[in-house]
């Protein structure tokens, strides 16, 4: 209609109504432009601050994580340690050999620990979200995300040090009869396993340095996840109240 109207002031020669429909177009393609320029922008700014919310409950689910982590290898770690003492005395009492079979049946796995990171992939990866950060903002996401990155790897490392020489093929070593053990109140929550027992008597086995290893290798593996993930939760820590500031401001 505008262009219409345009075409007929040109024929009349009307140049001044020709200037006035060209400023009336140009003010109309600048406003539509504007507005969508501020409507993008306003997406991308819910974006990043609804990027940072889940960043803050990745950081949150992260550290209850690692916190059971700790938990659980501090109370692994005294049984190991016990059975490891008995192993070494070579105490013929059966409370020694109780407590031995105890700490063999902890050294047959280590502690699995997945940190979760789709929420900082999205703010270090997504090209918007990058350009919504300060220069100092994007530094530590990134620092962060190595961080991440190097705690993950050292984990699984860990994790699966042990299952390279698995206790269960030592010689001295025998499968129990099969238990049922529930693991909650749940009618499905059932696992059936069998335990370590020894194939020999606990006077052989306490000579066996071999078996020993098994012991010594398990202890260090749990003691350095415990300090990787002591490590990996002050950064997290760390991290978590520099957003909360910037969140809150």
């Amino acid at each position: 209609m505008l262009l219409r109207r345009m075409s007929e002031h040109v024929k009349g020669q009307n140049w001044f109504a020709v200037v006035l429909d060209f400023l009336i177009v140009v003010f109309g393609v600048f406003i539509g432009f504007q507005l969508t320029t501020w409507n993008d922008n306003r997406q991308l700014d819910e974006a990043f601050a609804q990027a940072r919310t889940r960043l803050i409950a990745e950081h949150e689910a992260n550290i209850t994580a690692v916190q059971a982590l700790i938990r659980q290898n501090e109370t692994s770690l005294p049984a190991v340690r016990t059975a490891l003492a008995a192993l070494n005395a070579c105490d013929p009492a059966p409370e020694a050999e109780a407590a031995f079979l105890k700490g063999l049946n902890q050294i047959r796995g280590t502690q699995s620990l997945k940190l979760r990171d789709s929420a900082l992939r999205a703010l270090t990866h997504n090209e918007g979200l990058l350009a919504r950060q300060t220069e100092a903002e994007r530094n530590l996401l990134g620092e962060f995300e190595r961080t991440l990155d190097r705690t993950q790897v050292n984990l699984d490392f860990l994790e699966h040090l042990p299952f390279d020489s698995p206790v269960e093929d030592h010689p001295a070593v025998a499968a129990g009869d099969l238990l049922e053990m529930r693991l909650s109140d749940a009618d499905w929550d059932v696992i059936a396993n069998r335990p370590l027992i020894l194939a020999v008597p606990f006077s052989d086995a306490c000579r066996d340095r071999v078996l020993a290893k098994h012991f010594h290798e398990w202890e260090r593996v749990a003691s350095f996840q415990t300090l990787r993930a002591r490590q990996f939760q002050a950064s997290i820590e760390a991290n978590l109240e520099t957003l909360r500031g910037k969140v809150s401001d």
